[in-house]
Parts: C-alpha cells; structure tokens; sequence
C-alpha cells in the first residue's frame, strides 16, 4: 500500500478518502512509520483543490518537525511545487472547480486558497532557515580550515 502512496496517485474531486485520510490520527500513524518519502507522497495526496485543511495548526506542526533541516530541501521542493498546482487549480476559478464538483462554492475556494498559501510560507519559512543553517555551518569550516592553515604554517 505505501509503495502506491508514492507514486502520488491523484484522487477524485469527491472522495471521503481524502476527508477522512487527512485526520490528525492517519497523519500521526503515516509520520510514525519514519519514512520521509512515504510523507511527502501522502501529504501531496491530501492537499488537493478538493480539500479544506482543516488543521492547518497539525500541518504546520509537521512540516516544520519532520520537513525541516538542511537534507530535507528536496522534500519541500517537491511539496512546494505541489503547493503550486494545488494554488493555480484554485485560480483557475468557481466555474471551472464546479465542472468536478458541483458543490464546492466560492468560500471553499477562498478558505482553501488561505489555508494553502499560509502552509506554503511555512514551508518557504523552513527552507530559509534550513539554508541559514548551511551558511552558517559552511562559514565555521571556512574559519576552521583558515585556523587550521595558520597554525600548521
């Protein structure tokens, strides 16, 4: 099952899957199996232009714990794009959202597009700081190797 939860299947506009795949309790028991890969494909299939967030504090919390840090700059990326298309979908307007799902309405669309924006400046927020942290850690070895050439002089 979670070797096809990586190949980020898309799923249809209406789908409980979705609703009830998003819950705090399926997100903790995906974040416990430790598999950085499986995360990032399970959080690219629950955020959809056909799903409210609705904790985006859960989301949040989990991306800056398990997606922060310098080696997971690829996984934002990728969730960053995500993000992206999840966004220009929403852009694309009321009419055309209606054609898949004829009850999404024009609030749904605006809280979705709130709630998607915010968790996409949490993770551009954590990708800044991953790269300070390189900055500064690249800066103390350039000192390092200075010293270390001074005094083996």
């Amino acid at each position: 099952m979670w070797s096809w939860l990586r190949k980020s299947p898309p799923l249809p506009p209406v789908c409980a899957g979705c609703y009830w795949g998003s819950s705090s309790g399926v997100i903790e028991v995906v974040q416990r199996l430790g598999d950085i890969e499986t995360l990032t494909a399970y959080v690219s299939l629950i955020w959809s232009e056909w799903q409210d967030q609705y904790s985006t504090y859960v989301m949040d919390a989990l991306i800056r714990g398990d997606f922060s840090g310098i080696r997971m700059g690829y996984h934002r990326k990728k969730l960053l794009q995500h993000l992206d298309h999840v966004l220009g979908q929403l852009e694309l307007g009321l009419e055309y959202l209606q054609q898949y799902n004829p009850d999404i309405s024009g609030d749904d669309i605006q809280q979705r597009q709130g709630q998607y924006r915010q968790l996409r400046e949490v993770l551009l927020e954590v990708d800044r700081e991953a790269i300070e942290l390189l900055v500064c850690e690249s800066s103390r070895l350039v000192i390092l190797v200075c010293l270390l050439t001074c005094v083996y002089r």
